[in-house]
């Protein structure tokens, strides 16, 4: 699958200050002791599990796995959740391809849009610091969310992860991840704040001092015309690379 075709879709308080947990992980093939509290995975979100595991089948070995290597076949029960999201500057990334769930919550199309789109303003560090950590990390980072009800909007939890991944140079400048929420969503926009955030670094054969040097664009992302999100079977081809 390539950057610039888009996924085939199939038929709280949140004044407590957040918590960062950082959980470091060994290479995939070595026998690690981890606290059970560490890896149970969140029931509530089924696809976020679904997305993390494909990842890791995906990753062989390395430190992480290539976009190339990603095929939506893989991740169907979980497609309309998910998105590709691209490294434009330091703590900073937009949407390559999303899935239809994201449109949903957003109440337009998504791609091209910023990652910060979906957050209140004083989220928006704290979604900074986890993006720079997906990216420099490497690291895999889970976001617990919440949207605060209003008039028309029920109050809504969500999940987001973010799964680094390599481009065809070796370079960590994308991620693979999924925002899944739980109950109506209301009105679009919903903008969420940031409840708790887990970093996990990742370790493997390759060093990060060995990788290719990052480069991100400068140009800022040109947000989509508002309207209505509709269900089609294919979303359509987005070329930023032109």
């Amino acid at each position: 699958m390539h950057d610039d075709t888009d996924f085939a879709a199939p038929e709280a308080d949140t004044k407590k200050a957040p918590t960062i947990k950082s959980v470091p992980t060994a290479h995939p093939d070595q026998n690690t002791v981890v606290q059970l509290e560490q890896k149970k995975p969140d029931y509530r979100f089924p696809e976020i599990t679904k997305l993390e595991a494909y990842w890791a089948a995906l990753r062989k070995g390395r430190l992480v796995p290539k976009r190339a290597d990603v095929n939506p076949r893989g991740i169907e029960s979980c497609l309309e959740y998910a998105f590709i999201a691209e490294e434009v500057a330091p703590g900073l990334a937009r949407f390559r391809i999303a899935g239809m769930h994201l449109s949903e919550l957003m109440g337009m199309d998504v791609r091209g849009m910023p990652v910060s789109s979906f957050f209140k303003a004083n989220a928006r560090t704290q979604l900074r610091d986890a993006l720079k950590a997906a990216f420099e990390g490497p690291a895999i980072v889970k976001l617990d969310l919440t949207a605060r009800g209003s008039f028309g909007n029920p109050h809504i939890t969500g999940k987001l992860i973010l799964l680094p991944l390599a481009d065809e140079t070796g370079a960590v400048t994308r991620v693979l991840g999924a925002l899944v929420t739980i109950g109506p969503i209301g009105r679009g926009p919903r903008t969420f704040e940031i409840l708790n955030s887990e970093v996990t670094p990742l370790e493997g054969h390759i060093q990060i001092d060995t990788l290719p040097h990052r480069t991100v664009e400068a140009t800022a992302p040109k947000a989509q015309p508002k309207g209505k999100a509709t269900r089609v079977p294919y979303l359509r081809v987005l070329d930023f690379d032109n």
